[in-house]
């Protein structure tokens, strides 16, 4: 569905695109509909990448003649699919896999995540050294997140790193990783996988 705008509008819009001389840039233009297109959910963090403002990036869109989508609807409907920053930056051979079939063994488990609108499955793996975590994530994609944890009946605290990986990422890593692991946890990824 397009996104109905008065006429005044876009004359506001041409006039904001003329001041910043980017108006006839196919190079930029075509960026900005690849981005728009790619999944990334609002018009302010395409904005951020090109460093536009965000109404020049509608004015792009409207001319490249881009679908709009409605606010909060992303091109995909599972938690972790559409965001870049998630996704691997390598691609993991045989032996990867195996590696990290045997952290997530002894390290990980599998979880629910929800937000407003579903429910998706979560692969967590916590661990003290940041490296391991850092690893996972280039091979697989996913967040980290540091959190500092007290000792049981000490005052010392122990930083924590937590590699997850929510939604679609996560039912590929399970899949990937299934063939490597022990009867019980392939037991646990089925039931995850079947819910």
């Amino acid at each position: 569905m397009r996104q109905k705008l008065t006429a005044r509008w876009w004359q506001y819009l041409d006039s904001c695109c003329r001041i910043c001389s980017m108006k006839s840039n196919p190079e930029l233009r075509q960026r900005i509909v690849d981005l728009y297109s790619s999944g990334i959910s609002s018009l302010n963090l395409v904005a951020k990448q090109v460093g536009l403002r965000p109404e020049t990036v509608l004015y792009h869109l409207h001319k490249a003649g881009a679908v709009m989508r409605k606010r909060g609807q992303n091109i995909t409907n599972r938690m972790g699919c559409s965001d870049p920053k998630l996704a691997a930056r390598e691609h993991p051979s045989v032996y990867d896999i195996a590696w990290a079939a045997g952290i997530y063994e002894g390290e990980g488990c599998v979880a629910w995540s929800s937000n407003r609108t579903n429910m998706a499955a979560q692969v967590m793996v916590a661990q003290k050294d940041p490296w391991l975590c850092g690893q996972l994530k280039g091979l697989f994609g996913g967040s980290i997140t540091i959190q500092q944890q007290r000792t049981s009946g000490r005052s010392t605290t122990i930083t924590m790193y937590y590699w997850r990986l929510t939604g679609a990422r996560a039912r590929g890593f399970m899949m990937t990783i299934y063939k490597f692991l022990s009867p019980r946890r392939q037991e646990r990824i089925r039931e995850a996988l079947a819910a």
